[in-house]
């Protein structure tokens, strides 16, 4: 997997005249499994001046790929080298390892400065990744103007994130006029290429009505594939779909699956509902450790399902009482990007 790639990286960098003519030698080591054929015909050709290659092989340093031990320092020095001679790829990741202060000071506004290089030469994450600092400000003074600038760049060159992100500042007037048409826009566009918040939040607009004709079968099917692709918010609310038969027909066993998937995210308001249904044994079989487990976790994040959890909990047999307190211990959220229902 990492061979396939690597060289599919480097078919992407392989424009510079020094690395153009090692890619075919490059290419037939990478084809026979020889790592360290294809690592010295790298260096070689980085340490001719090719920046492109000296790009590379700062990313095998960063990544630890081919075999290269995984050593930030001198993926800096090769990305400085270049980085220095204009190369986006050397900048944009000269830029990543400034933000995140790996060996060398964390330090946003030279991270920020290097962004802006690579980015003014349509480097589209180092685009989304400048948008982003100037958003959250963290080490940068924040600067809503320049983050939607930025944001927009890479989101016209195509990237998701940036697409869902300038969809926000318009619908909340961030940087930009408020505009809920346009933020309908953007959103749509990452929704089509499956980003399950943008997904999410097109439902939403549909479901409302805003900055586009309400449409409630629009919204449930946008909600479902929001659901599917993993945002716990799309999962609560198809549950509640279910629950109410709003838009779908009613359905407590498929209620209850996608209210344990957004409980198993971690997501609050689900783990309190998701406590009731296991308290009065709908679309699940009935269970009061499993009731008690939930307001517990609940209650973590939302003070009202303390009372819930306490008076919950306190009906419980010893025995019960410390298997639910063993599964509250034990219980661990499932990643927001892991793309399945839940455990059960």
């Amino acid at each position: 997997m990492r061979r396939i790639f690597l060289a599919g990286w480097i078919l992407l960098m392989s424009s510079g005249s020094l690395f153009a003519g090692s890619m075919q030698a490059l290419e037939q080591a990478l084809a026979r499994g020889d790592r360290s054929a294809a690592v010295k015909i790298l260096r070689t050709v980085a340490e001719q001046g090719d920046a492109e290659a000296q790009a590379g092989l700062g990313s095998l340093y960063s990544y630890g790929l081919l075999g290269v031990p995984r050593d930030d320092a001198l993926a800096v020095v090769w990305y400085r080298k270049s980085a220095e001679q204009g190369h986006p790829e050397g900048q944009y990741n000269l830029g990543v390892m400034y933000a995140a202060g790996r060996a060398v000071e964390q330090d946003a506004a030279i991270a920020a400065d290097w962004y802006r290089l690579a980015a003014s030469q349509d480097h589209v994450s180092a685009a989304f990744n400048l948008g982003m600092l100037y958003a959250e400000g963290p080490g940068l003074t924040r600067d809503d103007a320049q983050a939607v600038i930025w944001l927009r760049k890479a989101a016209e060159l195509g990237h998701g994130g940036a697409k869902t992100n300038l969809g926000a500042f318009y619908a909340t007037g961030r940087g930009v006029a408020k505009d809920v048409v346009e933020a309908f826009k953007w959103y749509e566009q990452a929704a089509k290429a499956g980003d399950a918040i943008a997904q999410y939040n097109v439902a939403l607009m549909y479901a409302n009505g805003e900055g586009v004709d309400r449409d409630e079968a629009a919204a449930i099917d946008w909600l479902q594939r929001a659901a599917a692709a993993a945002d716990p918010r799309a999962q609560f609310a198809l549950a509640h779909h279910f629950l109410s038969g709003k838009g779908v027909p009613k359905n407590a066993d498929a209620a209850a699956r996608w209210m344990l998937a957004a409980a198993e995210r971690g997501l609050a308001r689900a783990q309190a509902d998701l406590g009731f249904l296991y308290d009065d044994g709908l679309g699940v079989q009935q269970d009061p450790v499993q009731a008690c487990v939930w307001w517990s976790l609940a209650a973590h994040q939302l003070p009202e399902a303390g009372e819930l959890a306490e008076a919950g909990c306190e009906r419980l047999k010893p025995a019960q009482r410390k298997a639910a307190d063993q599964q509250i211990r034990a219980w661990q959220p499932i990643p927001m990007d892991t793309q399945r229902v839940g455990r059960r």
